[in-house]
């Protein structure tokens, strides 16, 4: 599959000659496409990972018994879902 194209202009009515203009390609546009969406999900992760380690550190430092409960409850849905 070629990623580019190639289609004739119509005659330029000064020199009668025809020109090809490059047109862009959907399949031109994939590789950014992905690396975009690859970065996006990368700081996806990065940011649960966070959100979860701040997460056990609060439940690491609870004294009230009711809070720990309650935060270790989160920590379970997190790692096993809802």
């Amino acid at each position: 599959m070629s990623c580019r194209q190639f289609v004739n202009t119509p005659e330029v009515k000064l020199g009668h000659t025809r020109a090809a203009a490059f047109v862009h390609t959907d399949v031109m546009k994939g590789p950014t496409n992905k690396l975009v969406q690859n970065r996006t999900e990368i700081r996806a992760r990065k940011a649960k990972r966070g959100k979860f380690a701040r997460l056990v550190e609060r439940f690491r430092n609870a004294t009230d018994t009711k809070e720990a409960k309650r935060l270790g409850d989160k920590l379970g849905a997190m790692i096993f879902g809802n």
